[in-house]
């Protein structure tokens, strides 16, 4: 158990953002981003039957390092999810994905061992990719997928 909210919270928590967005005129509406984490090969920390630490490390480092405001959740199709505030010139999205890349590339180790993390974010921004919840999931989805494919860390939709 990481300790962080499931998917099903995460959700919730995007819908009553957006909610409380949608009857704003949109240029002044708050732009949030859903990021999406896919540990690419985790059927390595599988076969160590490690998976589950790695995923308690992930999430008390990420949690540590991240705006306060924004909600790390333990996700479905991938391990995390992020629900973050975007600024008007989105800095604080480049930065809290900067940070998110940081902790990925330096890895995760044990007390014998180093493990290096292949991954791929994907990220989708209301109300500039889509303006509801499910669409929003849909695109991170889609983004990360993409990002697989293209061999890219990360891909904004």
């Amino acid at each position: 158990n990481t300790g962080l909210p499931n998917f099903f919270l995460f959700e919730d928590r995007l819908q009553m953002a957006i909610n409380m967005e949608k009857d704003k005129p949109q240029s002044e509406m708050a732009k949030m981003a859903v990021v999406a984490l896919s540990i690419d090969n985790i059927d390595a920390f599988e076969a160590l039957q490690i998976e589950d630490v790695l995923y308690k490390k992930l999430a008390y480092q990420l949690a540590l390092v991240l705006d306060k405001r924004c909600t790390v959740a333990r996700g479905l199709k991938y391990p995390f999810w992020f629900l973050l505030s975007v600024g008007a010139d989105e800095a604080s999205l480049e930065d809290s994905v900067s940070k998110i890349r940081e902790i990925l590339d330096a890895g995760l180790s044990d007390d014998f061992n180093k493990y290096d993390l292949e991954y791929s974010l994907g990220i989708a921004v209301f109300p500039v990719s889509a303006p509801s919840a499910k669409k929003l999931v849909q695109l991170t989805i889609q983004a990360v997928e993409q990002a697989k494919q293209d061999g890219n860390n990360v891909v904004r939709l």
